[in-house]
C-alpha cells in the first residue's frame, strides 16, 4: 500500500455489482474504492514483515488497521480479494460507478493478473469516471499491459516502496510515481501536504505534467 493513510467508513453494495464498494472518509472523504484483503495478500505479508526500516511496507497503516480499529472490514475485502482474483467477472455483475472519480485498492494490493483484468474491466465498463490504482506490483502490470490495453480513464501511479529515493523515472504503462520521503527530506519539493485528495486531484488528473507524486511519511 502507499504511505498516505486513509480510513473507511465500511462497505456497501453499489447497484447489481457482486463487489464491495467503501465509502471513504478522513482524506479520502468524498471518494469510493474497492478495497481488498492486506492481511491475506501474500506481497503484502512479505513486504509488511521484511524489517527493512527504508520500506514503506514496513509502516502500513492498512495491516495495523485491518488488525485493530476496522477489522470488522476484514470480511468484506476478503469477499472482494476472492472475486477479484479468482476469475473473470461477468459483464453484468460489474459494478456502475456513479462518481466523476474512484479509487483502486484504497487497501490492499494486487493478487495477480486476474484481479487486474477486472480492474480494468470495470474502467471500461465506466468510460465517465476516471479510475486510479496505486500498485507497487509492476510485475503484473507490466506483464498484463504489454498484451492488453489500457483504459484511457485507467491512471496507474506505481507506488515506490523505497522511502527518500524519489524516483525520476516513471516505470513503462504507469502514469506517475508515489513516493515517500521523511518529513524533512532536502532537495524535492512534496507536493501531496494533506489535503483533500478531492480538493487536490492532482493524482486523479491526465495531462497534468506531474509524474511525481511526493508525501512525507506519517
Amino acid at each position: 500500500m502507499v504511505g498516505n493513510q486513509q480510513t473507511n467508513k465500511g462497505t456497501e453494495p453499489m447497484n447489481h455489482s457482486v463487489l464491495k464498494i467503501s465509502k471513504m472518509t478522513g482524506k479520502l472523504s468524498g471518494f469510493h474504492a474497492i478495497s481488498t484483503n492486506t492481511l491475506t495478500n501474500d506481497f503484502c505479508k512479505k513486504m509488511y514483515s521484511s524489517g527493512k526500516e527504508n520500506l514503506i511496507c514496513t509502516k502500513c497503516y492498512s495491516m495495523e488497521m485491518l488488525q485493530g480499529l476496522r477489522k470488522n472490514c476484514a470480511p468484506a475485502w476478503q469477499h472482494n480479494s476472492d472475486i477479484l482474483s479468482g476469475g473473470i467477472i461477468p459483464a453484468h455483475m460489474l459494478p456502475n460507478i456513479l462518481d466523476a472519480f474512484f479509487r483502486f485498492s484504497a487497501h490492499g494490493e494486487l493478487i495477480n493478473e486476474t484481479h487486474l483484468e477486472n480492474l480494468n474491466r470495470i474502467a471500461e465498463y465506466n468510460p465517465h469516471c476516471t479510475f486510479a490504482l496505486w500498485t507497487k506490483r509492476k510485475d503484473i502490470v507490466q506483464k498484463y499491459y504489454r498484451h492488453n490495453r489500457k483504459p484511457e480513464n485507467m491512471i496507474l501511479i506505481y507506488s515506490n516502496p523505497t522511502i527518500n529515493r524519489v524516483m525520476d523515472n516513471v516505470p513503462e504503462f504507469f502514469d506517475r510515481t508515489f513516493n515517500n520521503v521523511e518529513k524533512h527530506f532536502k532537495g524535492i519539493e512534496q507536493n501531496c501536504t494533506g489535503q483533500k485528495c478531492r480538493d487536490c486531484l492532482l493524482c486523479y488528473t491526465k495531462g497534468n505534467g506531474v509524474t511525481q507524486i511526493v508525501e512525507a511519511v506519517k
